[in-house]
């Protein structure tokens, strides 16, 4: 990971808060553009025809158990996670015990299963925060079947646009914001890294996301303070800094913000 991990998620159980983290993902999937885009993603998993996949970094558990209720509770998924603290959390909210869902301690790093041992695997938002992502996600593709589908979402913190008028200011904030996570341009690593895997086939699907509520953008990148810690590491001067925030806060109190964050979904065949 970087020296100064930008995001918590890089180590939710040695974080400030990691009930914040709990937090931010249950007001993330609570959202209708999470939502749709998590049905995406399963669409493009097949699981109606899967007997065993992999969740790779499950956070509370929620997409285990609903990728079990789509598979009929016919086959098992398996979620893993580093952090103990959303384990916890993912066994606790497993409910129905009924449920073929599993959960495990491990580093995508280094994949306690056989190789060629899921028919799916899945991973969501976890390989920005991962240093080495190509090893994570060669391990990832180490361990899915031949013919198997892999499916990975990430988002791409190069791109993200904030309407701002002082531009210049804007593009270093939003290259520190990226270079701060352990992979922030790792969305547009994807396709390379599964194609020279010798993937079958690899397809490539944007989501675009727009955010004119700063209260609801602020949940999980809360410009106007990350600003200020920019300034404070040197990458914004003081009076950039103030015109940058007073320009912004403005454009917040007269309902005028917009921001837009593009993930970059892929469906991978081994």
């Amino acid at each position: 990971m970087n020296a100064n991990p930008y995001s918590p998620f890089s180590n939710v159980d040695e974080s400030n808060d990691p009930q914040q983290c709990i937090t931010q993902l249950d007001a993330q999937h609570a959202t209708n553009f999470v939502k749709k885009r998590k049905a995406r993603c399963f669409q493009l998993l097949e699981l109606p025809l899967a007997h065993t996949v992999l969740d790779i970094g499950c956070g509370t558990g929620m997409d285990c158990k609903s990728i079990a209720a789509e598979m009929n509770n016919s086959g098992t998924v398996i979620g893993i996670d580093l952090s103990k603290i959303l384990l916890h959390e993912s066994l606790s909210r497993l409910g129905d015990r009924s449920l073929r869902a599993t959960f495990s301690q491990q580093n995508v790093l280094s994949l306690a299963f056989k190789t060629d041992s899921f028919d799916c695997c899945f991973a969501e938002r976890i390989f920005q925060h991962v240093t080495n992502a190509e090893a994570g996600l060669h391990e990832m593709w180490r361990v899915t079947k031949p013919g198997g589908r892999m499916v990975v979402l990430e988002p791409d913190h190069e791109t993200i646009v904030i309407d701002s008028p002082n531009k210049s200011v804007t593009r270093r904030f939003i290259h520190w914001r990226s270079d701060k996570l352990a992979s922030g341009h790792i969305a547009q690593r994807l396709y390379g890294w599964f194609k020279s895997f010798g993937c079958q086939h690899v397809m490539v699907e944007p989501w675009i996301q727009v955010f004119t509520d700063y209260n609801e953008r602020k949940l999980v990148a809360p410009y106007l303070e990350e600003m200020r810690i920019a300034e404070d590491e040197g990458i914004i001067s003081p009076e950039e800094s103030v015109a940058w925030i007073q320009t912004l806060q403005t454009a917040i109190d007269n309902q005028r913000f917009l921001a837009m964050q593009t993930s970059i979904l892929m469906v991978a065949v081994k």
